[in-house]
């Protein structure tokens, strides 16, 4: 009788072992899932404030593009308290829509962004500017405005005010965004063409050589 007594609390250890070693049972695999979820979140607000500081110039990532946002030529034309605000608002709807359309890219943008891979980066690039002009498009439709951005227009800061929901933005702001998104081969151009372009490959090895992980 202890012998058998004995045998089915060596099962009920080696059991108990079991299920607490590979997640088996109560709460094992819904435990796992909470620190993953999490970590993924993190992930896409870091690619929400890459996003924000690369195309708008703003947020606790915006000084990794300094070599954009702070060149005289630039920040001459987006300086201004109104102007900071509506950036500040225009940016929370792009992300919003952005990540209404695509719910994964803002963890991808963070990924390959501190890739450090030029090929990575450079398709990034592109895939940024489509996912920009789509979410830029929804949102006039979103307004009721006619639908299909005119790329021609985006050189123009006097093209209108394309830009957004509700409150409309400032035809200044909308030129910002609009010429960022048509000149990733070249520093944002804001209302002229006389500003020197930072061409596409040297902005590649600059991004791809940036020290991103430190956020």
């Amino acid at each position: 009788m202890k012998r058998t007594t004995r045998l089915k609390l060596t099962s009920a250890t080696m059991a108990f072992i079991t299920f607490s070693t590979f997640g088996v049972g109560c709460g094992g695999p819904a435990d796992e899932g909470t620190p993953r979820t999490s970590t993924t979140q993190q992930q896409a607000q870091r690619g929400q404030d890459l996003y924000k500081g690369m195309i708008f110039g703003i947020g606790p990532a915006a000084h990794y593009f300094d070599d954009v946002w702070q060149r005289p030529e630039i920040k001459s034309r987006v300086e201004g308290a109104e102007l900071q605000a509506k950036r500040e608002m225009a940016a929370e709807r792009m992300v919003a829509k952005i990540s209404e359309l695509d719910p994964t890219f803002f963890d991808r943008f963070s990924n390959d962004l501190r890739s450090g891979n030029h090929l990575v980066i450079d398709q990034l690039l592109t895939e940024t500017k489509q996912m920009t002009l789509d979410a830029a498009n929804a949102l006039r439709k979103d307004a009721g405005l006619p639908e299909g951005m005119d790329l021609s227009d985006t050189h123009n800061a006097q093209a209108g005010t394309w830009f957004y929901v509700e409150t409309v933005v400032a035809a200044a702001v909308a030129a910002i965004v609009a010429v960022v998104v048509t000149q990733f081969d070249a520093t944002p151009l804001v209302g002229d063409r006389e500003v020197t372009p930072l061409h596409r490959d040297t902005w590649v090895d600059i991004l791809a050589n940036k020290r991103f992980e430190t956020m």
